[in-house]
């Protein structure tokens, strides 16, 4: 009879993009155990956003989610018990919440730091959630897809950010077949939220998500979607624009070439860690030239594909 198969335990915490950001260990773990079962576990409180995410790798066997016995504090030892008991049977456990920068686990690995914070994780869309992104977007044949996605942030800064963003979408639609993807939340609740911007902050918010999406026709409104079919849609798109989200880390992850504006500028450590794109970043007081040369590379992504359309 053979032997049951051995596990490793990797510990992933955070919202969407810090799940996203983890997994970029993955490759690096399956790299050294070729034959292990490789479990993660999941500590944001059951967030079906991070789950799914997470489900999406195709070297993960199993996504579990964890809790807390002290729910203020996110330690490996305020775990509940039977939580850190089934982490920590297994033959080898990575704990990337309390691995900054991935110090720990590149010594386990004997891979450099900076390998594992260039990888982008590998992620495959299930054909179920494809179709869903076909029938949605089965009336835009001869679309040229633009991903967009300014939500989660708070209307503070959307309001920093909206002139620009407004000058950058219209420069986007005037170029011919673009359709603009915006994928959001519609709700406080809403899967792709896990810390809610409640009362009028989050109105405020909505509010000024809707002046940009009633910029055109062309802007299709992509609401409240599993993470699964968003994954589908941002495929299909030639580039993406938003703010430092979840959504653009996932864009980030997909190669989708884009540009994020970010309110300030980050701390190094900050920028190592959470920000692999970081020379795509776009901040309020950027100069002109660098806006316009951001937009110059959405027009050739763009436009080599309206091309290709306008030859079928």
């Amino acid at each position: 009879m053979s032997s049951p198969l051995k596990t490793v335990s990797i510990r992933l915490g955070g919202d969407l993009g810090e799940h996203i950001l983890g997994m970029r260990v993955l490759h690096f773990v399956r790299e050294r155990y070729p034959l292990h079962e490789i479990v993660v576990y999941s500590d944001s409180q059951a967030a079906s956003t991070q789950l799914d995410v997470v489900a999406l790798s195709p070297v993960v066997s199993r996504v579990i989610p964890v809790f807390h016995s002290d729910p203020g504090n996110r330690g490996l030892e305020t775990l509940r018990g039977e939580d850190l008991r089934l982490m920590l049977s297994s033959e080898q456990t990575f704990d990337i919440v309390g691995d900054d920068m991935f110090a720990t686990a590149s010594m386990m690995l004997d891979v450099p730091i900076f390998e594992i914070l260039r990888r982008r994780p590998e992620l495959v869309v299930p054909p179920d959630a494809m179709q869903e992104a076909s029938r949605l977007l089965r009336s835009k044949r001869d679309a040229v897809f633009v991903g967009m996605n300014f939500a989660n942030c708070g209307a503070d800064v959307l309001k920093a950010f909206e002139p620009r963003l407004t000058f950058v979408l219209q420069t986007l639609l005037d170029l011919p077949h673009v359709v603009i993807l915006n994928v959001f939340a519609s709700r406080p609740e809403s899967r792709h939220r896990q810390e809610p911007l409640w009362g009028q902050s989050s109105i405020e918010e909505h509010t000024a998500l809707a002046r940009l999406s009633a910029l055109s026709d062309r802007v299709l409104s992509c609401v409240d979607l599993s993470i699964p079919v968003a994954t589908a849609l941002l495929t299909r798109c030639r580039y993406f624009i938003g703010l430092n989200t979840g959504i653009k880390h996932l864009a980030w992850a997909l190669g989708v070439p884009h540009s994020f504006f970010q309110r300030e500028k980050p701390t190094l450590l900050a920028a190592l860690r959470g920000m692999p794109d970081l020379h795509r970043m776009l901040l309020p007081d950027c100069p002109e030239r660098e806006l316009n040369a951001h937009l110059a590379e959405a027009a050739r992504a763009v436009l080599s594909t309206a091309r290709a359309v306008e030859n079928i």
